[in-house]
């Protein structure tokens, strides 16, 4: 058999094999598509999955996903009496049944919910689209029941509000690059005068993930956002990135990881305003929750947060730097994958278009309440770690912890005893001159149309005095520190007992009368 023969056979063989191979690979990226699809909407149980229909040919496929959604996620809120909104106030329900249960408005049009469908093209591999090697590579786009559409429509100029474009390697794994198109949406004030605006320029992120979303890292960025309504509200250099790993195989909401957001400049004012008073600059926030040793159930995670900001100003004065930081740590993984779980069940019972909820409170929060509470059963901490923000007068600094120590679940209903495993322990930092200013706010101004004004004004005088003298006894029994122009004491409960700067106190004796 000479060369061309052979190099004929092995040209064959690749044509009558890529059909298969891509058929092949057709349905494994229909399983994945489907898998995820199902395993998502399990974690968000607000959500209906209307319809899922997955046209499959050799080498291509569609994909057609309709989703439903309480309108009252999507409910823009415009200035009062406009009567608009994204759904139609006037037809809206004021009943207080869960989405889901009843199906009878649903499509075009629907008084509770907001249809929302996603479109994709996929082409299959082993050379999709003839790009690139891979599984399949597929392109993304939404549309919205008719009446929501009317309005995107509007904001978007006709373009689709959402593009994306993702690929599938052959293990499984892929990414996801999309984008929201730059939006315009106004309308006319009641009073008629100005507009309701709410605008931003085009937002692109991307998603790395891996075969069943195990693990995922993201990054994205929006350049500005403006919001005027009553008040003007622009955001300027925002960005967003994480890197996130599933903590069980079987919980597809638990990650840990990290978490960034930042925002180069904010500010905020009146719309008549040139110069917005409240200017924000270099807002950063980063999260974190650690991953424990394995999957074993006694295996604790930490959710540690920090906030910071560079410049914080109103006006000309500036408070920043500014910080808060707070944390849990010693959380039990599965409890609170299930307090996750009870938060999110709430959005089942949201009233169409930010009516005021007629649910029963108690029965819809207290699964939540109890898994919070089952959630602290294990020495779990809760911490505001710092927050401090700088004045006139010096920096204001507050830190405190407090966590249950070996409670268990009927300590809850026996408040004596969850009092006496109560572990509480603060620090406060506050300029002298800031609480004293402070006291001063709280006196009534001149206001001559009141009568009673002169009595006010002496009654909110000597509140403020007996406060004064109550905080010079505390600095002399040494209850307070007095240093530097700032005072300062240590708070700790411990045990049934309350110690203020390592001296015991009891919060009934020695209070201005």
């Amino acid at each position: 058999m000479n060369r061309s023969t052979t190099f004929a056979g092995v040209v064959l063989a690749v044509i009558l094999a890529y059909p298969a191979t891509s058929w092949f690979l057709g349905k494994q990226v229909e399983d994945t598509c489907n898998a995820q699809l199902h395993e998502q909407l399990s974690a968000v149980p607000y959500i209906k999955l209307v319809r899922n229909e997955y046209n499959r040919r050799i080498f291509d496929a569609t994909q057609t996903v309709t989703l439903e959604l309480p309108a009252a996620l999507f409910t823009m809120q415009l200035p009062a009496g406009s009567g608009q909104t994204t759904t139609d106030p006037n037809n809206a329900p004021k009943d207080s049944e869960p989405a889901g249960e009843s199906q009878e408005n649903t499509g075009a049009g629907s008084e509770k919910f907001i249809q929302l469908t996603i479109n994709t093209d996929i082409k299959h591999g082993p050379f999709p689209g003839f790009k690139a090697l891979g599984a399949a590579s597929a392109e993304s786009r939404i549309s919205f029941d008719p009446q929501t559409q009317k309005m995107v429509d509007a904001a978007f100029t006709g373009k689709s509000p959402l593009m994306a474009s993702t690929f599938f390697g052959f293990t499984g794994g892929g990414y996801s690059v999309a984008h929201i198109a730059a939006f315009h949406y106004s309308a006319p004030k009641e009073n008629g005068h100005g507009e309701y605006v709410f605008s931003g320029d085009e937002i692109a992120w991307r998603v790395d993930f891996s075969r069943g979303l195990k693990h995922y890292s993201m990054t994205g960025k929006a350049p500005k956002i403006e919001l005027i309504d009553d008040a003007k509200l622009v955001i300027n250099g925002m960005t967003f990135s994480s890197d996130q790993k599933r903590v069980f195989d079987d919980d597809p909401l638990l990650y840990s990881g990290k978490q960034r957001f930042t925002m180069e400049h904010i500010e905020a004012g009146m719309p008549e305003e040139k110069a917005l008073p409240i200017q924000i600059k270099n807002f950063v926030a980063e999260g974190e929750i650690s991953a424990p040793g394995n999957s074993a159930p006694n295996q604790f995670l930490d959710m540690i947060a920090k906030m910071g900001i560079e410049e914080f100003k109103f006006g000309e004065q500036n408070y920043g730097p500014a910080h808060y930081d707070f944390s849990a740590r010693h959380l039990n993984p599965r409890k609170l994958s299930a307090l996750y779980r009870n938060t999110l069940e709430v959005y089942k019972y949201l009233p169409p278009n930010g009516d005021t909820p007629s649910f029963n409170a108690l029965n819809v929060f207290q699964p939540i309440l109890a898994s919070l509470q089952d959630l602290t059963l294990d020495n779990a901490e809760f911490a505001v770690d710092r927050l401090s923000f700088n004045t006139p007068y010096g920096e204001t600094r507050l830190s405190a912890k407090i966590k249950l120590n070996d409670a268990v679940k009927e300590d809850w209903y026996n408040p004596l005893m969850l009092i006496g495993k109560l572990d509480l322990m603060a620090d406060l930092n506050v300029p002298e001159l800031l609480l004293n200013e402070l006291l001063a706010s709280k006196l009534p101004s001149g206001d001559k149309s009141s009568a009673h004004q002169e009595d006010k004004a002496q009654r909110a005088l000597a509140r403020q005095q007996a406060i004064q003298k109550q905080v010079a006894r505390f600095i002399e029994q040494g209850y307070i520190k007095r240093a530097d122009g700032m005072l300062k004491s240590r708070i700790e409960f411990h045990s049934g007992k309350l110690l203020c700067n390592d001296k015991l106190f009891n919060p009934f004796q020695g209070l201005a009368r």
